[in-house]
């Protein structure tokens, strides 16, 4: 294919002839297979021919982009290793065409060849190859050949310092940093300045060394409040960006600014001519600055608990300005639209986001300088301030700890709210339902104890209104029926909403079935409330739970006659799921209907469909456990399907699933479970030695050992060598105790191993304790192992705790003489006086089966 073809082909793909472009598209693929080299050549030599259009040079661009663009980390990984290979020469050409690029006088051409020379770059530099890249990039900026050079240029930083992390950027961070605070101060060309302005919202993560010192930091501190009042309202909006990421990143620096910062943000948000979008910005700095302190707080909390010294202080800024910042948020929550929605990038939802997370870290405080705000305007007959009211009282109940005075306030709310729920102005309506929902979230006991009924019926009436008012309604009472669940299993024989329970069953399953059920997450609201109603019930409502039970398999049956679009697959899954709740609430009770439910699943497994398997087997699961070992009829049914699970490599959830069904199995089936292990057992193998399976699912395979080992008791030798050979792999495994990922990934597989351990021993315990005996040693010398590194979590710890104990109490003065080391001592007294109480629990345990053995 020539340079002209080429050019033509871009044309038609760049067409409205979707038959056309279709073939244009598998064409460019074509070539792109078969010779990738002069494939990437003509897209960079397309780019950088200043005499072709500037969409189709733009096409070109991001053609070659997608090159090497990926969201699969597999695939992303291959696509590199493809270019990697490519000659040098090919390497060469495409680098300086795209360094060419830079210097064209079209936006769309020079910003995109920005995006391809960072996409490549990034990839380059970490193989420490085209390593003159940044020196290039930073002579277009200190020695430039024209404007549109120093535009494009600091928009490559830009994008090249938000992709890559490679050592050489971290080496060049200086002069990274001397160019983009230049393009901010010494040019008066609006673009070039936004674009070094956004060149330093990607570049702070580098500058940790700067911001120690505290001129360059001053400096840097300066020219982002000076560009807060640039006249350009793009490069505004940047520069509050800025502040945003400076005040996460470098939080213990900020203090001597707070000042300045609150000066600048408090202009912008009371100056009327502002642009939205920036004082949107002004907003989130606040917002996340509560949240950086809520999290430093909590790291605070944590450290205290284990008596170690924390990480990082909080300077409890939110704190300290919280009166004039809960000022400045209610002033700008009165400025909304009576058609606004919960996701609009509005001043208003901005306000009340920081407002919810100013009282996550101020708690108690805020309700005194929140609460005259919302007395004063909660009937007020201006609705933006009825609104506005409503919706600050509702952001801060997720700060204040429940109790007396949060109960007193929200008796006083409550008649206004529920007057509200039918007012005439959509907006005032759908805050006070959502108003209704924070408070059974979070206060649920003085809606429960004194106002559910008249709620109830608000709700009722909610549920008929518009969409977005009646998914919020069913949200609210998702929230009351969670508040309501038993604890621990205790089931009870009537609670609060057994009156009720029929209407609102009848209420959510109606819901469903909207016309516009599809908006608003209100399917989905609906059935997730339906779930946690049935979660919640007492045992005076079963009967219902059965009519709901048979009317969820007559929806369920007629979506399987229906064509498996998206939507149907999502009907089905919300199904499956609220079924699963069913079977595990009535337990043996669903017997009448475990026919119809298995027949239906196994119909859903059969289909093509894998978007609703996960529920599908969660469903299962759930009978099986109800039906205890009468689910036995259905396996020879079920088996291929659990198998096909286990094989279905490329969707990894539905993998993690079906690995944790085989737990359910285990202990509803117990010994019958051994008709099918070998096949069972057979494919778990093959997912352990495959590579196409993620990693993160084998620890899971690994601790279904256990499981199965715990269900069919000593028959469980027949599979000993192989999982045990398994096993000692497993606890060999080393990784980068450098990356925080694979550290935790080690504690998982570790945390596994152990409690395979655990369930293989006290299979073997009743009927041939002997065969576990070879194991012992090297499994103690993992315990010593998993003691001794610095980075075991504290589940590993707790199950190498319970492990010692379970050897002890097993084989008692049989391994003395294996059990008696100082290290064993060491960790159980560690235990003993461990804070967390379950990890106690475990070392006394432990503790008292080694003293049966004298070893205490």
């Amino acid at each position: 294919m020539n340079a002209a073809d080429f050019s033509q082909l871009l044309v038609v793909l760049a067409s409205n002839d979707n038959q056309a472009r279709a073939q244009a598209e598998q064409m460019l693929e074509n070539l792109k297979v078969n010779d990738l080299p002069k494939f990437m050549i003509l897209l960079v030599s397309e780019l950088a021919d200043e005499t072709k259009p500037n969409h189709l040079r733009q096409l070109a661009g991001l053609q070659l982009k997608n090159v090497l663009e990926s969201r699969d980390p597999q695939k992303k990984a291959l696509l590199e290793h493809q270019w990697m290979r490519q000659d040098e020469e090919t390497k060469t050409q495409i680098r300086n065409k795209v360094l060419l690029t830079l210097h064209s006088s079209a936006i769309e051409a020079r910003k995109t060849a920005a995006q391809v020379l960072a996409e490549f770059a990034s990839v380059d530099l970490v193989n420490n190859q085209w390593l003159n890249v940044i020196d290039a990039i930073l002579k277009n900026i200190s020695e430039p050949q024209s404007v549109f050079g120093i535009q494009s240029s600091l928009m490559a930083i830009g994008f090249l310092c938000d992709m890559c992390r490679a050592p050489a950027l971290k080496h060049n961070t200086n002069q990274i940093l001397t160019a983009v605070i230049q393009g901010m101060r010494e040019t008066t060309n609006n673009d070039i300045k936004l674009a070094a302005t956004e060149a330093l919202v990607n570049c702070l993560v580098f500058v940790q060394e700067n911001f120690e010192r505290d001129s360059e930091r001053n400096y840097i501190m300066e020219t982002v409040c000076q560009s807060t009042q640039s006249p350009d309202a793009r490069i505004r909006r940047v520069a509050f960006e800025c502040l945003v990421k400076i005040g996460y990143l470098y939080y213990d620096k900020l203090k001597p600014y707070m000042e300045a910062i609150f000066t600048i943000t408090t202009k912008a948000l009371t100056d009327p001519n502002e642009h939205e979008d920036v004082q949107l910005q002004a907003i989130e700095f606040w917002t996340s600055l509560a949240e950086t302190e809520a999290i430093i707080l909590e790291e605070m909390e944590i450290a205290q608990e284990n008596n170690i010294t924390p990480d990082r202080e909080c300077y409890n800024i939110i704190s300290q300005a919280l009166s004039p910042l809960v000022n400045l948020m209610t002033q700008c929550l009165v400025r909304q639209s009576e058609y606004q929605e919960d996701g609009d990038m509005c001043v208003s939802n901005y306000a009340s986001n920081c407002i919810a997370a100013m009282a996550l870290v101020t708690g108690e405080s805020i309700v005194n300088e929140i609460m005259p705000f919302v007395s004063n305007n909660i009937n007020n007959q201006d609705w933006h301030f009825k609104e506005a009211a409503t919706l600050a009282f509702s952001a801060i109940l997720d700060g204040p700890r429940q109790g007396d005075r949060m109960n007193d306030l929200i008796n006083r709310a409550m008649p206004f709210l529920l007057a509200h729920v039918s007012d005439p102005v959509l907006l005032v309506k759908d805050t006070s339902v959502f108003a209704l929902g924070r408070i059974a979230e979070f206060h649920p006991d003085p809606l429960i104890d004194h106002h559910l009924e008249n709620v109830l019926k608000a709700l009722s009436v909610a549920v008929n209104d518009e969409a977005r008012i009646c998914s919020k309604a069913c949200w609210t009472i998702l929230h009351i029926a969670e508040a309501l669940s038993p604890e621990g299993g205790d089931e009870k024989q009537t609670y609060p909403l057994s009156p009720y329970f029929k209407t609102l069953a009848e209420m959510l399953l109606a819901s469903t079935l909207r016309e516009d059920s599809s908006e608003y997450n209100l399917r989905i609201n609906a059935y997730e409330a339906l779930s946690a109603l049935v979660h919640s019930a007492a045992r005076d409502t079963f009967e219902i739970l059965d009519m709901i039970v048979a009317e969820l398999l007559n929806r369920l049956e007629h979506t399987l006659t229906l064509p498996q679009t998206e939507e149907v697959c999502l009907i089905q899954g919300l199904m499956c799921g609220s079924l699963q709740v069913a079977a595990r609430k009535l337990e043996f009770r669903i017997v009448k209907h475990a026919d119809r439910i298995m027949t239906f699943l196994l119909k859903i497994f059969d289909s093509k469909s894998v978007n609703v398997h996960e529920e599908a087997f969660l469903a299962v699961g759930a009978v099986a456990s109800a039906l205890s070992q009468d689910f036995d009829r259905y396996m020879p049914h079920f088996l291929p399907f659990l198998l096909r699970g286990l094989q279905t490599y490329q969707y990894e959830q539905i993998c993690v699933v079906s690995v944790n069904i085989i737990g359910d199995l285990c202990i509803a089936l117990r010994e019958k479970l051994f008709n099918y292990t070998d096949a069972i057992m057979e494919q778990l193998l093959k997912n352990l030695q495959t590579n196409e399976l993620h990693r993160n699912v084998k620890p899971n395979i690994i601790a279904s050992f256990g499981d199965i080992a715990l269900a069919i008791g000593a028959r469980f030798e027949k599979y000993l060598a192989f999982a045990g050979n398994v096993l000692i792999q497993a606890c060999e495994a080393q990784v980068d105790t450098s990356s925080e990922e694979m550290v935790s990934y080690l504690n998982l597989l570790r945390e596994n191993v152990l409690e395979a351990y655990i369930g293989i021993l006290l299979g073997f315990k009743k009927e041939n304790p002997q065969a576990f005996i070879p194991y012992v040693d090297p499994l103690l010398s993992f315990v010593k192992v998993v003691f001794e590194d610095p980075n075991t979590d504290q589940e590993v710890f707790k199950n190498a705790v319970s492990i010692v104990g379970d050897l002890a109490n097993v084989y008692e003065m049989k391994i003395k003489h294996s059990l008696q080391h100082e290290f064993i001592k060491n960790m159980i007294e560690d235990a003993c006086n461990s804070q967390d109480q379950e990890t106690k629990q475990r070392g006394n345990k432990a503790k008292k089966s080694l003293k049966k053995i004298s070893l205490f």
